[in-house]
């Protein structure tokens, strides 16, 4: 009788056409928990995502406030040299 390996189930060609294969591969445990961790780890890189997108926005929100920051001290030197009279050095 012809025979073959399907991952670590052992099958015959008459499994195949009775439809043995389908029902032993789709109910079968090993198919259950492949899809388990299939889930697991999709659920793993969603946390990872989020976590990242969390760190990342954090980042550039001291980023902002430091360019804001940065723009007030250039404008308030401005107007200090211009309240001077030093039109000059601009």
């Amino acid at each position: 009788m012809s025979e073959f390996r399907f991952h670590t189930l052992h099958f015959t060609f008459s499994d195949l056409s009775t439809g043995k294969f389908w029902d032993k591969l789709l109910v079968g445990l090993e198919f259950r928990q492949r899809i388990e961790s299939m889930g697991d780890t999709f659920k793993e890189m969603k946390n990872d995502l989020d976590s990242e997108k969390i760190t990342m926005e954090k980042i550039w929100s001291k980023r902002e406030k430091q360019m804001h920051r940065i723009i007030q001290n250039t404008a308030g030197m401005y107007g200090d040299l211009t309240g001077l009279g030093a039109t000059y050095l601009l």
